[in-house]
């Protein structure tokens, strides 16, 4: 007998695998999230499984256990984020879950690199393309990362664009004093990893005279160690002391409130496939300062809403930044072009609605079939 046809009204029991804690203070874990948060307004309800961040081989065992623990509790769809397809890849070979397999991917196959730091990791790429071919449906943040999937060969059919939503947490206690007494406060929030170009952003700030500004980090600090030992050697260096306050990982509420006591976002990456820090930040009012890689183009438009600047070039971005911090009225006039420009992006709710909108497609055509 032929499986019945979704209804209209049923709740859907999702599952999303994942890697690591689910509440790390990362984009990808923030989408997660937020969808999780919201759905339940859609008619679903969201849970993680855990795959513990492991060597490829080790990770493919505990993903091997934990489809087969699904299996027998048969969700109605299982998620999947981009860290974790690696590890699936192999066991959805030989585990047939019984139910759509939607990837919920927020990289390229094989992960973001910096430029120069040699090619992607060929197995992981082998991989990830692996299960991007073998999902029911593979939802992306953007049209820059789908293009990317295509050219990677996963079928167009299969692809759904589902950008984050922009709208803020409300703020946890008064509006930080960011400009500590002096100059504006120029704001990044961005992990320490190489490819978010931390180390070019502090060359960069370094040409600043030292009276103009200070420069506020807001990120993880210890995803790469090795990385993390060279930046803190360079904000040691005489031309950075005093002048950059290191305040680690911060939660979403807690961004929002850095976000309204700064004058000037600023993000130096290799590479972006949507941009939430900086879609955040314009929704707060703020002029941005970014590479322009990946999808930020298509968030800010350069000399508008803020400066745009090539990748990897610190002389650039430190006039670009030099040219706000030291131009009030500039910068108040890109901070107004971004909120309006932020107001037509997706909120969370949208995002929620368009992912579980994917969800119940997939459900449909896999009880229709």
């Amino acid at each position: 007998m032929p499986p019945e046809r979704l209804k209209e009204d049923e709740t859907l029991r999702l599952v999303l695998v994942t890697a690591g804690d689910p509440q790390r203070l990362t984009g990808g874990h923030l989408y997660h999230r937020r969808i999780a948060e919201t759905a339940p307004r859609h008619g679903a309800c969201l849970r993680f499984a855990v795959i513990p961040e492991r060597p490829l081989g080790l990770a493919a065992a505990a993903g091997a256990a934990t489809l087969a623990r699904l299996r027998t509790e048969r969700p109605d769809a299982l998620l999947v984020d981009s860290i974790a397809t690696a590890a699936l890849a192999l066991p959805l070979r030989v585990v047939h879950v019984g139910v759509p397999v939607i990837g919920v991917l927020h990289q390229p196959p094989g992960g973001v690199r910096r430029e120069g730091d040699g090619g992607r990791d060929g197995l992981r790429v082998r991989l990830d393309r692996a299960f991007a071919e073998r999902a029911d449906r593979v939802i992306v943040p953007s049209a820059t990362l789908a293009t990317m999937l295509r050219q990677a060969g996963i079928s167009e059919e299969r692809l759904r664009v589902v950008p984050p939503g922009h709208d803020l947490p409300e703020p946890v206690g008064p509006v930080p004093d960011l400009r500590r007494g002096s100059g504006p406060a120029v704001l990044c929030v961005a992990n320490w990893l190489p490819a978010k170009g931390i180390d070019l952003l502090l060359e960069a700030f370094a040409r600043l005279p030292d009276e103009r500004a200070t420069l506020h980090l807001v990120g993880e600090t210890t995803a790469d160690p090795a990385y993390a030992r060279t930046l803190r050697a360079r904000l040691a260096a005489p031309d950075l002391q005093d002048r950059v306050v290191v305040h680690g990982p911060r939660p979403p509420e807690v961004v929002a409130a850095y976000l309204r006591g700064a004058d000037v976002f600023v993000l130096a990456s290799w590479s972006e496939s949507y941009g939430m820090a900086v879609a955040e930040a314009m929704a707060a009012g703020l002029p941005v300062v970014a590479t322009r890689v990946g999808h930020l183009p298509c968030l800010v438009t350069d000399g508008v809403t803020g400066l745009l600047v090539p990748p990897g070039d610190a002389d650039a971005l430190g006039a670009a930044l030099g040219r706000l911090v030291a131009d009030a009225g500039l910068r108040r006039a890109m901070g107004a072009a971004a909120a309006r420009r932020a107001a037509s992006f997706p909120r969370w709710d949208d995002t929620a609605a368009g992912v579980l909108a994917v969800v119940r497609e997939a459900i449909a055509g896999e009880r229709g079939a």
